[in-house]
């Protein structure tokens, strides 16, 4: 099995939420919401776009903060 490969973010759950609302913002996205995990380091966001719902969530990175990081770079990466 390989060995897992974490992202280098130094970005804290509050800075990665600003990053979202502003990301969100620009695509005019207005529903939204984080979701963390209630046990262990997971987070997931769904969003609302063309009549959809779409969740895009990380477990396995050691931290909330690294797990929302890798659901927004997903995110930021499916609108460019």
């Amino acid at each position: 099995m390989p060995e897992p490969s974490f992202i280098k973010t130094h970005k804290t759950v509050s800075q990665t939420l600003a990053d979202l609302r502003r990301l969100f913002r620009k695509w005019e996205i207005a529903d939204w919401e984080p979701i963390p995990v209630e046990k262990g380091p997971g987070y997931s966001v769904r969003y609302f776009s063309n009549r959809n719902w779409t969740e895009i969530s990380s477990y396995y990175q050691p931290t909330k903060a690294m797990n929302l990081r890798v659901c927004y770079q997903v995110i930021d990466n499916m609108f460019r």
